[in-house]
This record gives structure tokens, sequence and C-alpha cells, in this order.
């Protein structure tokens, strides 16, 4: 596999068949699709609703009582009925080149991930954990859930992948920072979530994030203990529930280490983090500039808790600069949207099969051009829910239609209840080619009220005053060219009015795709759940 521009695959404990054929770990056979009964048809609007909710609570605008009850009444209705797979007709071959694994002869292969060349060579290696066998293939069967890869508390916050919780890691900076990557999502909506593991320099790691601390995980981590040191430190930089549920269990795993959390936990009833899977030394970061045992190895800075009520539904988060390398590592506040579907939503490509369609009645397609295409939809569903480059079906019309699916094996009992718009590719240019702040934190987040507007300026132009050229976030693509100036930017561009923009370049959302968002603002500024938008000052650039 060692081919110039292209990733080094490594595997761990892996022992690999081996073919006489130098193609047999080509995969070039049909793909076999899926089917699912039509409870899918009949539990579609729950599904909908506990995407909402499930997003919101990410971003805590709606109260904590609202979601747990969505999330408790929608996740195992749903998980109880995932789709259940039937092996069908082939469907047209995956693109030459796409790396298959099976874990369980009577299961068949699986696809682990594409093999692709990775732009700016930021990637330098990618492991999987388990126990796989390469070969020639003619058949694509559902993925199983690997022993290893299992997450049995998947009901503490039940959106997909459900308990099948398969990991890559990812080196991004070599001996020195690597990305534990999963994945999350609901409706076939799949964006990564990582961990970022980055090296002490008196020895030992500090985790930043956390990702379901599955058996597999674990191995990973391991690995990087036994080369590197064990774990020191494992931050909590934010409130957010996808990131705090994952948490405290990794927290459990690694009992030697320090555990830090970003101010501002809540939960309702209010209760102390012991009773949310934390030890009992979790500490608060502090925010007074006291010295921290990481000494100057890390600068830090909080922002907030910020929100109508702080005390259920506040928004925090905290970035780290780790001044040697000139990494900024960021939580949910920055963003880069890559060009291709990551190797992590590569793993199980059915999701991306599922929406390269522009419509309900539109075929399969799986070779490359149609895996472009899936991700880049899910892009645009995942930061707009109902962008400008849709339109929505009526009920009758999805239900007919869904009827009338040629693949109704791709789940949902063929329900896809709206159609792309020609342009829909627009939208994603709009949000790609460098950093921006989610178009829902933009919308319905920060910058709001009387005094939380202030607040993040003074956040945005402190971090601005840090020297640093990449930044890396949990979610979404690897690490990203941004320096101060296009830190500084990106808030710019949703926070001010200028009149000559030359200060602002870089990915902007079309108004078009952001007024399902402002319209659901309206909603929640009248119910009082969240504050009025703040006023944008006009500034010259």
């Amino acid at each position: 596999l060692k081919q110039p521009g292209y990733a080094v695959h490594r595997f761990a404990r892996m022992p690999l068949t081996t073919r006489t054929d130098p193609q047999a770990a080509v995969y070039r056979g049909p793909v076999r699709i899926w089917r699912t009964s039509s409870i899918g048809a009949r539990c579609f609007p729950l599904a909908v609703a506990a995407v909402c909710g499930a997003t919101l609570a990410s971003v805590s605008v709606v109260s904590m009582t609202a979601k747990g009850v969505a999330a408790l009444a929608a996740g195992p209705f749903l998980a109880q009925r995932w789709p259940q797979a039937l092996t069908l007709g082939p469907v047209p071959n995956q693109p030459h080149g796409t790396l298959c694994a099976g874990t369980d002869a009577g299961s068949g292969p699986l696809p682990l991930q594409g093999f692709r060349r990775f732009p700016n060579s930021a990637i330098t290696s990618a492991t999987y954990a388990g126990t796989i066998d390469v070969g020639s293939t003619d058949s694509l069967n559902p993925p199983p859930v690997p022993e290893d890869s299992r997450w049995n508390l998947w009901p503490a916050l039940p959106i997909a992948p459900y308990e099948r919780r398969r990991t890559l890691r990812l080196e991004y900076v070599p001996g020195e920072v690597w990305a534990f990557e999963q994945k999350i999502g609901l409706l076939y909506v799949h964006v990564p979530i990582r961990m970022v593991a980055v090296r002490l320099q008196a020895g030992g790691l500090m985790l930043y994030g956390a990702v379901a601390p599955t058996d597999e995980c674990m191995q990973l981590l391991e690995e990087l203990e036994t080369e590197h040191g064990p774990v020191k430190h494992v931050v909590l930089p934010t409130v957010a529930v996808e990131h705090k549920t994952l948490a405290g269990p990794m927290a459990q795993r690694l009992p030697n280490a320090d555990i830090w959390v970003a101010p501002g936990q809540f939960s309702v009833p209010p209760l102390p983090l012991a009773f949310l899977g934390f030890p009992l030394k979790t500490q608060v970061l502090p925010t007074d500039g006291r010295p921290m045992p990481w000494g100057d190895e890390f600068k830090y800075r909080v922002f907030g808790p910020v929100g109508k009520d702080p005390a259920t539904g506040a928004f925090c988060e905290t970035v780290f600069l780790v001044p040697r390398l000139d990494l900024l590592l960021v939580t949910d506040l920055l963003i880069s949207i890559p060009e291709e579907p990551p190797a992590i939503i590569r793993e199980d490509p059915r999701p991306l099969i599922f929406h390269a369609r522009d419509g309900p009645l539109d075929p399969a397609e799986t070779d490359e051009a149609a895996m472009q295409r899936g991700w880049r939809k899910i892009v645009v569903f995942s930061l707009f829910f109902q962008s400008g480059a849709i339109d929505v079906q009526s009920v009758p019309e999805a239900v007919e239609n869904a009827k009338r699916s040629k693949v109704p094996e791709l789940g949902w009992a063929g329900l896809l209840p709206w159609s792309y718009r020609p342009d829909w590719n627009e939208a994603f240019k709009a949000v790609s080619g460098g950093v921006l702040v989610p178009p829902i934190l933009q919308e319905l987040v920060l910058n709001r009220g009387d005094r939380d507007p202030g607040t993040l300026r003074d956040f945005v132009d402190e971090v601005g005053s840090w020297s640093f050229s990449k930044v890396l976030s949990c979610h979404f693509g690897g690490p990203a060219p941004c320096g101060p100036g296009e830190w500084r930017s990106a808030f710019r561009r949703f926070l001010d009015r200028p009149l000559l923009p030359l200060a602002t370049l870089g990915p902007r959302p079309r108004e078009s795709d952001v007024q399902f968002l402002r319209n659901f603002s309206k909603v929640l500024e009248s119910a009082g759940i969240i504050d009025a938008l703040a006023e944008k000052p006009e500034t010259l650039i």
C-alpha cells in the first residue's frame, strides 16, 4: 500500500490472509444492498423529531427535560427497528481500490474505507483494530457489530450508529498528534466525531474530547501509551451532550488520569458529576489563570457558559493551543468541511449511497462520484436541516414515492421525503474551502442577548492574539490551515456588517440555506427559549 501521495494504512493485531492473485485485495464485485420493513415509513416523522432534538441538544438551546423525553422516546423505538439486511440483486460496482474486510466468515467482507489520496498529506497513518480477512469478493453484506466495537451504553444518547462504534486512529502530526475517530448521526446523516491525543514533552498523553471507549478504541490508545507513556489528562472541553455522555465512561477506563471538564456542566435534575459517570476526582477547568499541571505545554481559553439560562441550557467551549505545533484545538466552534467523504464515513457506505440520490425515485449508485455526492448532501443536511437546496414533499407525495422507490432495500421502506434542486452543490461550495462557524451556532446560539456577544468578541480577540497556523476540530475535517486572521474572519462574517468585507473572506452560507434556521429561531424567541438576535455593528472592513 505504500504508493506516493497515499496514506500508509496499518492494521493493529490483524492476521491478514494473502492470496496468490495480486488483485485479491481489490474489491471488484457488485454491491448487495438493504431492505427494511414498512416500519420505516411509520416511524419517519418521529425520527425527524429525534434528529432535530438531538442536534438542538448538542448546542443546548432547549430545556434538558425536553431533550431527555425526546431521546428516551425516539431512540430505543428506532434502534429496535433498525433495518434488517437481505441480500438482493447487484447494483453498480464499487470503485476499484476500495479495501474490503470481513470479521466473520458467515457475514462476508466489509468495506473498511476507500483507499484514497489524502490532500496535503495531512494523514500519515490510519489504524483499525480487530481481526480481518482481506480478499476478493463479489458481494457486500451488512456490517456486523464486532465485539470489540460494541458500545452497550448507547441508550444514554440513542443516536446512530447505536451500539456499533468502529474506531479509526489517524496520525495528523507524526509522533505528536493523533485523532480517534468515530461517527454519530441520525437518518443516515452521519458525521465524524473525534478525540484528539497530544504527546506530552515530559512523557505521556493528553486527550482532548472523547469518543466511545470501546475495546477497539482502548486497544488503539494502549498502543500509543506503550510508545509514549500513559494518558495523564483527559479534557472535556464542552457541555454538549454528544461529547459529555462519552467523556465519563472514557474517564472510568483511565483511572490514573486527571479529569478536567469545562465550566457550566448541567443536568435536569441537577446532579453531581459523579452521578453522570465522572470520577470523584474530576475537576473544573479554572478560569483565573492559575498554573496547571501541564505547565506551558498548552494554553487554553474558556468561552462561556453563555445562553439565556446557563443553568439548564448553556453553551460553553474551551479551546486549547499547542504552541510548539502552532495547533489550535476546538470542539464545535469552528469546522472545516472536506471535499471527499472522511475515511470513518466510508467504513459503512450506506449513508453515502442513500443520500447520493437526487430524489426518491432515483436508482442507487455506488461509484466514486456517487460517494462524493452522498457526502456533500450529508454535509448540507447536517448544517442546515432544511436548506434552500431541497424541495420537501407533502406527506401523501412522499408515501406514494416510497411505494415506487427503485431501492427500498436502502432503508426506511424507500422513503426519501425531499428532492434536491439542480443547484444543491452550490450550498456545499458555499460552506467549504476554509473554516467557518457552524450555521446553527451562528443563528441560534452565539450572537444573542445583551451580554453574550461582548463575551464572544473578547474571547475571539484573545484567542486571535495567539500564534497558530492550523486548527483541528472535533467534527468534520482534520487539521485545516487557519491563523489568527482566518480565526477572526470566521466570526466577523456573522457578527459584523462590514461595508467593505475585505477582511471577511471565506466560507459563508447562502441566504436561502439559513432561512429555515432563522425562521426556527423566531419560534424559539417567541417561546422565550433564546434571547433576541443582537444588533450587528457596521464596520469599514
